[in-house]
């Protein structure tokens, strides 16, 4: 079983995955911010699911303005808190 992770910018992440998908491969693919469409992604699904492989999709949360602000504030100096 081969398995591909696909950790790039938005602007290639789809073009990647679905070449890793055409060669066979699971994908799992990493990005750090929500892709500009929902409909961006989904024509690769559709040929891992025909190639009869899968795609997993994994957010990093770090730029979400709620851990943004958690981090802010755990980084304060104890008496800024």
């Amino acid at each position: 079983m081969a398995l591909a992770i696909v950790a790039t910018t938005n602007d290639v992440l789809v073009a990647m995955t679905a070449a890793a998908v055409a060669r066979g491969k699971h994908v799992l693919a990493s990005r750090s911010r929500p892709l500009g469409a929902a409909s961006e992604l989904p024509p690769a699904v559709a040929a891992a699911k025909d190639a009869g492989v899968l795609v997993k999709v994994g957010f990093n949360h770090r730029f979400h303005p709620a851990i943004q602000k958690a981090r802010a504030r755990s980084t304060r100096a104890p008496s800024a808190r």
